[in-house]
C-alpha cells in the first residue's frame, strides 16, 4: 500500500499532466518515476499476474456462472491480524452447500456497499448541480 508521501506524489503527477488521464497512463508515469522502490515494483508485477489469474477464474460459462470463486482459507502464518492474505479459489462445481451460501451472502454484502456508494454519489451530484439521474430504490 502506498504511503501518504507516495499518494501525494502520484496526485502531483496526475495534476502535472492536467488532471485528465487514464489510470493506465498514470500508472506508466508512476513506474517511470522514482516514487516506487524495486520491491514495490516487484509487488506490483505480482499483483498484475494475480489480476490476470483472477480474470481467468471469474470468466463466465454458457450459464453465466464463473469458473471458480474464492473460499475461506486459513490465515497465513505471517499475518499478524489473523486475516487470510490470499484466499484459495475453488471451481464452482466443487463448492458444497455452506460454500454456496457464503458466496451468495458475500455478494449481497457487495451489492449493499455498491448501492451505498451509489447513493453517496447521487447526493453529491444533486448538491453540486441541483439534480441527478433517477436511480432505483433497492431497499
Amino acid at each position: 500500500m502506498a504511503t501518504a508521501k507516495q499518494r501525494e506524489q502520484i496526485r502531483g503527477l496526475y495534476d502535472k499532466e492536467g488532471g485528465l488521464l487514464s489510470i493506465r497512463h498514470l500508472a506508466a508515469l508512476v513506474l517511470k518515476s522514482s516514487i516506487l522502490s524495486d520491491d514495490e515494483r516487484h509487488a506490483m508485477l505480482l499483483r498484475g499476474a494475480e489480476s490476470l489469474c483472477r480474470r481467468a477464474l471469474v470468466e463466465r460459462d454458457a450459464a453465466g456462472l464463473p469458473y471458480a470463486q474464492p473460499v475461506e482459507s486459513e490465515p497465513d502464518e505471517d499475518d499478524e491480524d489473523g486475516v487470510a492474505q490470499s484466499p484459495l479459489w475453488l471451481r464452482l462445481e466443487l463448492h458444497d452447500r455452506p460454500q454456496w451460501f457464503k458466496l451468495i451472502k458475500r455478494r449481497v454484502t457487495e451489492v449493499d456497499r455498491d448501492y451505498e456508494m451509489l447513493l453517496k454519489l447521487w447526493k453529491a451530484c444533486r448538491e453540486r448541480f441541483g439534480d441527478a439521474p433517477e436511480i432505483p430504490n433497492l431497499s
